[in-house]
């Protein structure tokens, strides 16, 4: 399957989470524990994706109904089932972030991280032609000021999770480099590519 602009949604996506939780959402060691731990999150890929992937069969076998499953590995390491890792428990949808760290701060309700996990799902489809589109996720409503925040705050941005760890990651960046020192981005085991490009 060939590359497209899709690629850099299913990124973006990987990386908000990471900017969320501080951890990789697919820390794999290898292409076939990352696509395990991918298949953890968001389950088996469709029919019509797999299908169409050439290497679909290196991390998958097709069963006599037509489904797929996962292969298992051949240092016998064991994963969740699919789909059993669920993001809702991951983003912390429930407990005000992982560990309820945010709990009860402004911007970090049930309703925001249900709109947060809405939009990552939507930026992590296994299908590029179906995956969000930058336009679209742009007008998404986790990015919108609800009424509540209008009456609570004069910014006319959204103070969801994401938005408030990219913009301290921007200021400490603009201090280290104002007062002469270096950050590096460690992309140690962060998925960010496409599976249904890169993996299959």
């Amino acid at each position: 399957m060939p590359y497209d602009l899709a690629i850099d949604m299913w990124s973006l996506g990987c990386i908000l989470v990471e900017m969320h939780t501080g951890e990789p959402l697919f820390s794999g060691a290898n292409e076939v524990d990352q696509m395990n731990k991918i298949v953890e999150v968001l389950g088996i890929p469709p029919n019509h994706i797999m299908d169409l992937a050439p290497k679909a069969r290196k991390f998958f076998e097709k069963l006599s109904d037509g489904t797929w499953s996962v292969k298992k590995t051949k240092d016998g390491k064991r994963y969740k089932p699919p789909a059993s890792r669920k993001l809702h428990s991951i983003l912390g949808v429930e407990t005000g972030g992982p560990g309820g760290r945010r709990a009860g701060e402004s911007g970090h309700a049930v309703a925001d991280y249900l709109k947060f996990k809405d939009l990552i799902l939507r930026m992590l489809d296994y299908d590029p032609k179906s995956r969000i589109q930058p336009y679209y996720a742009l007008q998404h409503s986790f990015f919108k000021k609800t009424a509540d925040e209008g009456t609570n705050t004069s910014s006319s941005v959204s103070t969801s999770p994401a938005l408030e760890q990219s913009q301290s990651s921007g200021t400490t960046s603009s201090t280290s480099s104002s007062s002469g020192g270096s950050s590096g981005n460690s992309t140690s085991g962060r998925a960010r590519s496409d599976p249904t490009h890169h993996h299959l």
